[in-house]
């Protein structure tokens, strides 16, 4: 009888760890915070989720949420400021300059509207609108790779980085939509 009981308990145990297991996921997957919920389901509700990190309030959520946006744009800045010593010799010394400009009035229209979100953050500014903040922190990027492509240059570092700052942008966009009346 011994055995039969042992072989019995051998049966259900990896039953009770899967249903443990569901069940610790499905506890998990409820506490999806409200401030991700306009989010595009899968990948980025993921990284809303994971951004917003449980923050009890409105302002803790669009902060951390725009804090990460600003930490993962920063390696694009050493890239820019030496944009003009990579760009291709056999373009003009004009074209260059122009490129490397606009870039880096790119790069300062990004830092500035950051600055300028979380500075309305902490004053309470509710003036500003952060749409259009969030909206010209990533223009400025954009407006970078768009200079790049006109003039043929392939600059794959860059681009990935202003692709994942339009994800991070759309998040922001996102949490800065259900701020509190």
């Amino acid at each position: 009888m011994a055995l039969i009981h042992i072989s019995f308990s051998r049966l259900f145990l990896p039953i009770i760890v899967l249903v443990l297991a569901i069940n610790g996921k499905a506890a998990h997957a409820a506490v999806e915070s409200h401030f991700c919920a306009q989010a595009a389901p899968g990948e980025e509700k993921i990284l809303c989720n994971t951004l917003v990190n449980g923050a009890p309030t409105w302002e803790a959520a669009f902060t951390n949420v725009v804090q990460e946006y600003n930490k993962q744009v920063a390696p694009i800045k050493p890239l820019i400021t030496n944009l003009a010593k990579t760009l291709p010799a056999s373009l003009q010394s004009e074209s260059k300059d122009s490129i490397a400009q606009s870039c880096n009035e790119s790069l300062g229209l990004f830092n500035d509207s950051i600055a300028n979100i979380l500075k309305s953050l902490k004053t309470g500014n509710k003036l500003l609108s952060l749409d259009s903040e969030i909206a010209a922190s990533f223009s400025g990027l954009s407006d970078c790779t768009d200079g790049l492509q006109e003039f043929n240059i392939n600059s794959a570092q860059i681009q990935n980085i202003v692709d994942l700052a339009r994800k991070y942008a759309d998040i922001s966009a996102v949490v800065a939509h259900t701020k509190p009346n």
